[in-house]
C-alpha cells in the first residue's frame, strides 16, 4: 500500500503521514527532508557549483536519510533545499531515491507513506490514496513558526511569513515538478481542524476503502 500526502508548508503533512504511518504501519518518508540534506552538505562542503551538488545527490545514502539532525531546519538550509529542489538534474536523483523507498518497503512494513509537494503528481502518480491538505497562509505561518522554536531554530514570525509566501511561489511557479492538485486527490482544508480529527478522517477513508476493495475480490 502507498499513500501520498501532498501539500504546501504548514498544512499538518508530516503529522498526518506519520500517524497514518504508525497506524497502518508502513514505512514513512518525509520526501523534502532528502533536498534539504543535499542542502546541508553543500554548504558543510561549500558547494555551490551544480556538477558538485549533482556528485553530492548521488552519493547520498539511506543513512543520510533516516538521520535525525536538528540543523536541516534553520533558514540557511531552507532557502538552500528550494534552490536545489528546482533543479531538474537533482530532482530525478532524488526521484528515483523516494520511489526505490516506495517499492522497497524495510522489515516487515506493509508499505510506505510519504509526503511532499509532488508525490501525487510525479513521484508515485499511481498510489493506493492521494490526500492534498491545505491551509490559509497566517495558519500555516503561525504552525512552521511553532515548529521552527520547538526545533531551536532563531526565528520570527514575520520572517516565517514570508519566507512562506516566497517558498509558495517557488513551489508554485518552478518549471519542474510544481505543487498542484493531483489527478484523484482527497482534498483536505485543516485550517481549522485539528490533527486528531484529519487523522481519523483519513484513517477511516482508507479503511473503508480496503474493506470495500477485499469484498470486490
Amino acid at each position: 500500500m502507498i499513500i501520498a500526502i501532498d501539500g504546501p508548508s504548514g498544512v499538518g503533512k508530516s503529522t498526518l503521514a506519520k500517524n497514518i504511518a504508525s497506524y497502518f504501519d508502513l514505512q514513512y518518508l518525509d520526501t523534502g527532508i532528502i533536498y534539504r540534506i543535499i542542502g546541508l552538505k553543500c554548504i558543510e562542503k561549500k558547494v555551490k557549483n551544480n556538477n558538485e551538488i549533482i556528485k553530492i545527490a548521488r552519493e547520498l545514502t539511506y543513512a543520510d536519510i533516516i538521520k535525525n539532525n536538528f540543523r536541516l531546519y534553520n533558514k540557511e538550509i531552507s532557502e538552500s533545499s528550494s534552490q536545489i529542489a528546482a533543479s531538474k538534474i537533482v530532482r530525478e536523483i532524488v526521484l528515483s531515491i523516494q520511489r526505490d523507498f516506495c517499492e522497497m518497503p524495510f522489515g516487515i512494513k506493509q508499505g510506505s507513506c510519504l509526503d511532499g509537494r509532488d508525490i501525487g503528481t510525479k513521484i508515485y502518480p499511481i498510489t493506493n490514496f492521494k490526500f492534498f491538505l491545505c491551509a490559509n497562509i497566517l495558519t500555516r505561518a503561525k504552525r512552521r513558526f511553532k515548529e521552527l522554536l520547538s526545533k531551536k531554530t532563531v526565528v520570527t514570525f514575520k520572517n516565517t511569513l514570508k519566507d512562506l509566501i516566497k517558498r509558495d511561489f517557488r513551489d508554485i511557479s518552478r518549471h519542474h515538478f510544481p505543487l498542484k492538485i493531483s489527478d484523484n486527490a482527497i482534498c483536505i482544508d485543516s485550517t481549522l481542524a485539528n490533527k486528531k480529527s484529519i487523522s481519523n478522517r483519513t484513517f477511516n477513508i482508507i479503511k473503508k476503502k480496503i474493506i470495500q476493495t477485499l469484498f470486490e475480490k
